[in-house]
C-alpha cells in the first residue's frame, strides 16, 4: 500500500473523530450551531437550510435519521467490501474500508443523478484505491457490480411493475 504508517494513524483517528462530531451535531445541533460565527449563516445558505431543517426535528427523529444512516452505509460499505474480496483476493480490511468511505465521500461531492452516475464513481473508485494500492483490476468491476445491485436492479423492477401497471389501465 502507499499509505505511510502516520497517514494510517491520521486515518484512524480522524474517522472516529469526525463521526462523534457528526453524532453530537444530530443530537445537539442548537448548542453546537451557536458555536459557529453568526457570519457564516449570512454568506452560506445551505449552512442556514441545514440549521432550519434540524432544528424542526426533534432529537427522536434524528436519532430514527441517524440510525438508517448508519445502515445504509453501513449495507453498502459491506457490500463493496465483499465485491472488492471477491474480485481482488485477500486485502488489508482497514485501507479498504477508508477507500471505500472516501469512495463515498467524493461521490456525494458530485451529486449526479442515476445514469449520469456511471463511470463517474469507477473513475473516482480508481483514483482513490489505485493511490491507496489497490488493484485496479479488481477495483472497476467491484464498483460496477455495486452500482448495478443497488441502483440498476431496483430500476429495473421499477421499470417492470410500471409497465405491468401501465398494461393494465393504471396510471401513466
Amino acid at each position: 500500500a502507499l499509505i505511510s504508517p502516520a497517514t494510517d494513524r491520521w486515518i484512524l483517528v480522524l474517522g472516529p473523530v469526525l463521526f462523534l462530531v457528526y453524532l453530537l451535531f444530530l443530537l445537539f445541533p442548537r448548542r453546537l450551531l451557536h458555536l459557529l460565527p453568526a457570519r457564516w449563516f449570512q454568506s452560506r445558505n445551505w449552512l442556514r437550510t441545514a440549521y432550519e431543517g434540524i432544528e424542526v426535528l426533534d432529537r427522536r427523529q434524528l436519532g430514527r435519521i441517524f440510525g438508517l444512516s448508519v445502515l445504509r452505509y453501513g449495507t453498502f460499505s459491506t457490500q463493496y467490501l465483499l465485491l472488492l474480496l471477491a474480485f481482488a483476493g485477500p486485502l488489508e480490511w482497514g485501507i479498504a474500508l477508508w477507500g471505500i468511505v472516501l469512495v463515498f465521500f467524493l461521490k456525494s461531492a458530485l451529486p449526479l443523478p442515476g445514469i449520469m452516475e456511471l463511470g463517474t464513481r469507477e473513475l473516482i473508485a480508481v483514483l482513490v484505491f489505485e493511490r491507496l494500492g489497490m488493484p485496479i483490476a479488481a477495483v472497476v468491476p467491484a464498483t460496477f457490480l455495486l452500482y448495478l445491485i443497488n441502483l440498476g436492479l431496483p430500476m429495473l423492477a421499477g421499470i417492470i411493475a410500471l409497465q405491468r401497471i401501465g398494461g393494465k389501465g393504471g396510471a401513466r
